[in-house]
């Protein structure tokens, strides 16, 4: 296991297709990470601009 002053306590994954945003936000949950799983740009920028503060964005480069 990774220890906690390794690991990013926050990543934010972006993606339209929904079995690569569970496995992603499953595979990221189970290895220690915060994650927030969002499916869209917009979703995601309206996150950014609330204040969500993600040491991470892991993005589709082609979202809708």
């Amino acid at each position: 296991m990774i220890s906690e002053t390794e690991v990013p306590d926050h990543i934010m994954v972006v993606d339209d297709d929904d079995q690569i945003l569970n496995a992603l936000n499953h595979f990221l949950t189970r290895s220690g990470y915060r994650v927030d799983a969002l499916s869209s740009a917009e979703a995601a920028r309206g996150a950014l601009e609330s204040g969500l503060a993600p040491k991470v964005v892991i993005s589709d480069q082609c979202l809708p």
